[in-house]
């Protein structure tokens, strides 16, 4: 049975078999098999490496914590719990309703292959200009490169990044399956990232927090390979920026997390970076957290 401790802080992707004690840090694609014994402790890696986080843990011990309003806890609960769950999936439930409408208000009877042609364009563009509006448009006004770079919990800033994640990410996805063309650059410039040219990606969404990711030129990128630009730690949201330098290389299920990668750089499979380092240019890294990969490890793969 796992058992998780109070104001624990958990990423994504990790596997704790049996749960974290009481103020913990868990950072992306870890694994912990075992329970730790001590409290106020963070845990990075494949397996875990075990470091001390001095603010985070003085806070837990104290239980001093900076309290929300209650406008911002009111309207947090009101997003998540009623916007986000039924009005946002509802809204894409009305594009085939309001398409459905016009095209029979345009054309009530189907009598040859143009009026065939016609309804499908109609279906077209409204699934176009909805995920214009609500992806692209309303995706960018919630979550772009001017808002603050650390917020707290339950704050406005968090409530706007969450919706538009589920914006972009979850609900009015593009139209166009772009991805492994030079489209798909396009595609992710609209949701605020810089991208240079020759960008090749196997993953329709790589980007977690486009418009603080900037990626150089030929830069190429595996089927679920990913860039990640937050964190939640110090009970703050956190975003820095990333930069991909030219010609790098992150290959299937590797994470970029906060972290820079200079020219030519190649990031091997499955491997995550630390946050805060810099993967030097020229240089293969692989493994939880990444560290610099031999000659001879390159080879035996």
């Amino acid at each position: 049975m796992a058992e998780q401790g109070d104001h624990c802080y958990v990423g994504n992707d990790n596997c704790l078999q049996e749960g974290l004690p009481e103020g913990s840090f868990c950072g992306l694609n870890t694994l912990v098999p075992k329970r730790p014994q001590h409290k106020n402790l963070g845990y990075f890696g494949n397996p875990a490496m075990t470091f001390q986080r001095s603010q985070f843990s003085k806070d837990v011990q104290s239980h001093v914590y900076q309290k929300a309003t209650r406008m911002a806890m009111c309207w947090h609960h009101f997003s998540t719990s009623v916007i986000d769950p039924f009005i946002l999936p509802g809204l894409q439930g009305m594009l085939v309703t309001t398409s459905f409408v016009v095209s029979r208000s345009l054309f009530p009877v189907i009598a040859n292959v143009w009026d065939v042609f016609m309804v499908t364009l109609i279906y077209l563009v409204m699934n176009i200009m909805l995920w214009l509006f609500c992806s692209v448009i309303l995706g960018n006004i919630l979550h772009n490169g001017s808002i603050p770079t650390s917020s707290n919990f339950y704050s406005t800033i968090v409530t706007q990044w969450i919706t538009a994640i589920r914006l972009q990410k979850l609900l009015f996805l593009s139209p166009f399956r772009a991805l492994g063309t030079k489209w798909h650059a396009c595609l992710l410039r609209l949701e605020g990232a810089r991208i240079g040219k020759g960008f090749f990606c196997l993953n329709e969404k790589p980007l977690i927090d486009a418009p603080f990711t900037s990626i150089g030129d030929d830069v190429i990128m595996d089927y679920g390979a990913e860039i990640r630009c937050h964190s939640f730690e110090d009970h703050q949201l956190k975003f820095s920026s990333v930069t991909i330098g030219d010609r790098a290389t992150i290959m299937a299920g590797a994470k970029v997390a906060m972290c820079n990668v200079g020219e030519g750089t190649v990031l091997r499979p499955a491997s995550v970076t630390w946050k805060g380092c810099h993967l030097e240019a020229g240089t293969v890294y692989q493994g939880a957290p990444a560290e610099v990969s031999s000659v001879e490890q390159l080879r035996c793969c």
